[in-house]
């Protein structure tokens, strides 16, 4: 039997063959223990090499040279003796996880992030107490806090963990919500035994709560703060339209709220860096906090 020659199986690798010889090659790979495992090692040499290029990235690869792969694949396992079939399942089934797992760690590692800069605040908050207002000066603070505890909430509920960290988000914000609903309020009691079914729900009755509300765009902007300061732990920056929208809306609160906010919101048109938006969010979220 003659065997194929290692410029017959670098020209399969690369696809430059014809129908008629794939079909010869494939049937002689088929039976010829030695050129089969000549080709599958140069396969693995030929990812290894792109894998080593490309780190942690999926190659983008042809149409066509995907569909001829597995058809290769599909004749020799019809070809070749059984026992084999089951690794080669095995190896591909594997192969075809690997991006999925990665980019399951590497959102697991961002949420992570996210949970233990909420800790940290809440645990600050929670040491340091919260200044109550009265009048329209704690119906403006009141309604900026629930907007960023309401996306805390979110977060925390969905992460299906941290129940005292839950509790203490749900009792903060319930706090902030009792200036524009009575304590017996059915989304009160709602937001008191809120679970991952029904967040979603409480959620959007709390944003209805301040559809109508005078205070709705404070309401909107503390919101945008914390999500703002989430979205830097996914390398996103708040978008342009956003903070020129809200200096304009803040503008009618100018005698209320702290110069800071105002401040720092000019400060975060130009931030260029990640780090750099995140603080400037903080210092914000402090300013309402405090």
């Amino acid at each position: 039997m003659k065997h194929l020659g290692d410029e017959d199986i670098a020209r399969m690798i690369e696809g430059t063959i014809s129908k008629k010889e794939r079909e010869h090659f494939l049937k002689h790979l088929s039976e010829c223990n030695s050129c089969f495992n000549v080709y599958t090692e140069t396969l693995k040499f030929v990812e290894k090499e792109k894998k080593s290029k490309h780190v942690l990235k999926s190659p983008v690869l042809d149409k066509t040279a995907v569909r001829r792969y597995w058809l290769d694949i599909r004749t020799l396992f019809k070809n070749r003796r059984p026992v084999l079939v089951p690794a080669f399942a095995a190896l591909i089934i594997i192969l075809l996880m690997v991006p999925f797992l990665l980019n399951y760690l590497h959102h697991r590692g961002i949420e992570n992030n996210k949970m233990v800069y909420i800790e940290k605040i809440v645990e600050e908050i929670e040491n340091r107490g919260v200044h109550a207002f009265s009048g329209s000066k704690g119906e403006i603070y009141a309604a900026l806090r629930a907007g960023i505890f309401v996306e805390d909430l979110s977060l925390v509920v969905n992460a299906g963990r941290k129940e005292e960290l839950k509790t203490k988000i749900t009792k903060t914000l319930s706090r902030q919500l009792e200036v524009f609903a009575s304590k017996k309020s059915p989304l009160l009691l709602e937001l008191a035994n809120i679970e991952k079914k029904n967040v979603e729900t409480v959620v959007k009755r709390i944003s209805e709560l301040f559809q109508s509300h005078s205070y709705s765009e404070l309401f909107r902007f503390g919101r945008f703060v914390e999500q703002s300061i989430l979205s830097t732990y996914e390398n996103k920056t708040p978008k342009q339209e956003d903070i020129e929208k809200y200096q304009r809306i803040l503008q009618k609160y100018e005698d209320t709220l702290p110069l800071g906010v105002f401040r720092e919101l000019k400060k975060l048109e130009t931030a260029s860096r990640i780090e750099e938006n995140r603080n400037i969010c903080i210092a914000i979220k402090e300013l309402f906090i405090e």
